[in-house]
């Protein structure tokens, strides 16, 4: 009765203030509400919390403005590689703040969730959830079956990605994570190059990543490492790379890996005379060839030349036993510009 009394009280000498107190705790019910339905909404709500915690010192409504503004950078980040990524693995992130040191990331209701204490730095703080937040969305399988030093590799390189076009977060990263973690993994560099040759020409997460993620998925229930054929294709990709346009497509062994827990092989749409012409009957028999030989096939285009590719590619699935996992759109094309897709089958 008393707190009713004083409630009632301070409302009425403060009607100001209560009046902007329970504007905010409505916008918050509102907007926790919308949250579940609109994907990127924490944007929205850093802007919103954020000038309100400034005025108002309330450590709940800091602690919110922080978390909403990390999952809006995270959430735009992520927007710049999404693209590259097998579709079923994207999913919101979601932050919880704990007191302990320990940081944790799992799957809850459709979200990945990252528990973490909150650092001041807010650099800091982005940096340390975005860098579980990827190993859940691009390695979600395999990374239980990968060394310390690889995974890291792609998470490290994968941060560099999202965080390109911020150079204040992307220096701290630089010199808070990178350097101590070629430091710890010494051939962590060596990795980060390679990486970046391949994500060149457009195959980094399109073909290396769903490769380590297919053969994960077939290893279920089996103890394996992958550690193997990480090198093993981020080598053979390098050299296709190096050797695109070098080479006849008669000489199989450049198209195609073969691995102790999968193969794959490559198929480029690249004739513009045969693109004028619409004859696609040539890639047709050479998917056949090379599906007799691999679990996954690669079929890859310029987005300059994206009709023609989407004719051979809807005659592949016609005509051939193969499913269609995920069509990615890759910033770069094989040819390094800008702009490709790589569409990617399993044999039935």
């Amino acid at each position: 009765m008393l707190e009713n009394d004083l409630i009632e009280k301070i409302a009425n000498s403060h009607p100001k203030l209560w009046f902007c107190l329970l504007i905010i705790f409505i916008l918050y019910l509102i907007l926790d509400k919308l949250s579940n339905v609109i994907f990127n909404l924490s944007k929205l709500k850093a802007k919103i919390y954020l000038p309100l915690a400034q005025n108002f010192k309330f450590i709940q409504l800091q602690r919110a403005a922080i978390k909403y503004d990390i999952q809006g950078k995270v959430n735009e980040g992520i927007s710049s590689i999404s693209n590259e990524l097998l579709s079923n693995n994207i999913k919101p992130l979601e932050i919880n703040w704990i007191k302990t040191q320990t940081t944790e990331n799992f799957i809850e209701e459709g979200k990945i969730l990252i528990r973490i204490r909150p650092l001041k730095n807010q650099d800091d703080n982005i940096i340390n959830v975005i860098r579980p937040y990827l190993e859940s969305v691009i390695i979600p399988k395999s990374k239980i079956y990968l060394q310390d030093s690889q995974k890291n590799a792609i998470i490290d390189f994968s941060t560099k990605e999202v965080l390109s076009k911020n150079e204040k977060i992307l220096d701290r990263f630089h010199c808070t994570f990178y350097l101590p973690n070629c430091k710890k993994y010494k051939r962590l560099e060596d990795y980060f190059k390679k990486m970046e040759t391949v994500n060149k020409r457009g195959l980094f997460y399109s073909v290396f990543i769903t490769s380590l993620e297919f053969s994960a998925e077939k290893s279920r229930f089996i103890k394996t490492s992958l550690s193997e054929d990480y090198l093993k294709i981020l080598d053979h990709l390098i050299k296709f790379s190096q050797g695109i346009g070098n080479f006849e497509e008669k000489d199989s062994s450049k198209w195609r890996y073969g691995g102790s827990t999968l193969s794959y092989n490559m198929l480029l749409v690249a004739a513009p005379s045969k693109a004028n012409l619409g004859d696609y009957r040539p890639y047709l028999r050479r998917a056949e060839e090379k599906l007799k030989s691999s679990d996954l096939l690669f079929v890859a285009f310029s987005n300059d030349e994206k009709k023609f590719g989407n004719l051979v590619a809807r005659n592949i699935e016609k005509n051939l036993e193969v499913k269609l996992i995920d069509e990615l759109i890759t910033k770069y094309d094989y040819r390094k510009n800008f702009g490709g897709i790589v569409r990617v089958y399993v044999k039935k």
